[in-house]
């Protein structure tokens, strides 16, 4: 999860957005990746009729509780205190062949992420 801030962030540096507050919203676009992944596991599950959390999608309010749950939480983990500069450096050390292997990875998830969300219903 640090892997893909760390990438949300680097891209934000990128955009003109980069001169408004880049951590926060590289946190934001984080809250709404993991609110996908949720959504993609509630879908499976629907998928198999394990119907346990389906009433979450339906409840916005209850939704917006867990989009700013996730925000908090990647506030206290990579914003207080400034922790984002440290991933930034620790990342930004990391070996050219590591970092591909990384964002291999995260594409694969982002990518299987939104094929789970568009086939499955």
């Amino acid at each position: 999860m640090s892997y893909l801030y760390y990438l949300i962030y680097k891209f934000t540096l990128l955009t003109p957005s980069k001169n408004e507050q880049p951590e926060h919203i590289s946190n934001m676009v984080l809250a709404l990746i993991l609110c996908f992944t949720l959504f993609a596991i509630i879908n499976i599950l629907d998928y198999f009729d394990i119907n346990i959390f389906v009433d979450i999608w339906k409840n916005k309010i209850l939704f917006i509780a867990i989009y700013l749950s996730f925000i908090v939480s990647g506030y206290f983990i990579f914003i207080r205190n400034k922790k984002y500069i440290s991933l930034k450096k620790k990342f930004d050390s990391e070996s050219k062949k590591r970092k591909i292997r990384n964002i291999v990875l995260i594409s694969f998830y982002l990518i299987s992420l939104i094929i789970i969300n568009f086939t499955i219903n």
